[in-house]
C-alpha cells in the first residue's frame, strides 16, 4: 500500500503545480490583454449630399393587342380552307385522298398518316393542335362526357 499512497501524493503534487503555471500564464495574457495603444482621432471630411428628385412614376403598360381570332371549323365542312387558313393548305389532297371530310375526321389521322403525306413534325403537331382547339375538345373527351 505504501507504494500506492506514494504514487497518489506524487500526482497530487505535479497536478498543484500545473495549477500554479496555469495561474500565472493566464495572469500574464491578461496584463499584456490590458496595455492599451493611444490612437489619434481620425476626421473624416464629408461632403454635403445634393438631394436626390424622386423617380418619375413608371409609364403605364401598353395595352395587349386584341387576340387574332382563329377561323373556327368551317360550316360547310370544307377541311381545305380551313388547313389554308393553318398553312397546311397543300395537304389538303392528300388529306381527302384519306377520306378526311370534316376538321372532326382530322382527329383520325395518325402521325405516321401524315408523314406519308410528306409533313413535318412540326407540320403534323400543328395539324393536331389546330384541330382540337377548332373543336374545343379531343373527340373522345366529348364523346364520353369527360372534361376537356
Amino acid at each position: 500500500m505504501g507504494k500506492k499512497t506514494e504514487d497518489v501524493s506524487k500526482l497530487e503534487s505535479l497536478a498543484a503545480r500545473a495549477g500554479q503555471l496555469l495561474e500565472r500564464k493566464a495572469a500574464a495574457r491578461a496584463a499584456a490583454a490590458e496595455v492599451v495603444v493611444p490612437v489619434a482621432p481620425v476626421v473624416v471630411p464629408v461632403a454635403p449630399v445634393a438631394p436626390v428628385a424622386p423617380e418619375p412614376a413608371a409609364a403605364p403598360r401598353p395595352a395587349r393587342p386584341p387576340a387574332v381570332a382563329r377561323p373556327a371549323a368551317p360550316a360547310d365542312g370544307d377541311v381545305g380552307r380551313w388547313l389554308a387558313a393553318r398553312r397546311l393548305g397543300a395537304f389538303a389532297p392528300g388529306l381527302a385522298a384519306l377520306g378526311v371530310e370534316t376538321v372532326e375526321d382530322l382527329h383520325d389521322v395518325t402521325a405516321e398518316d401524315a408523314a406519308e403525306l410528306g409533313m413535318t413534325r412540326v407540320q403534323s403537331n400543328r395539324l393536331r393542335r389546330e384541330a382540337i382547339k377548332s373543336l374545343g375538345a379531343c373527340p373522345v373527351c366529348a364523346r364520353y362526357g369527360s372534361g376537356g
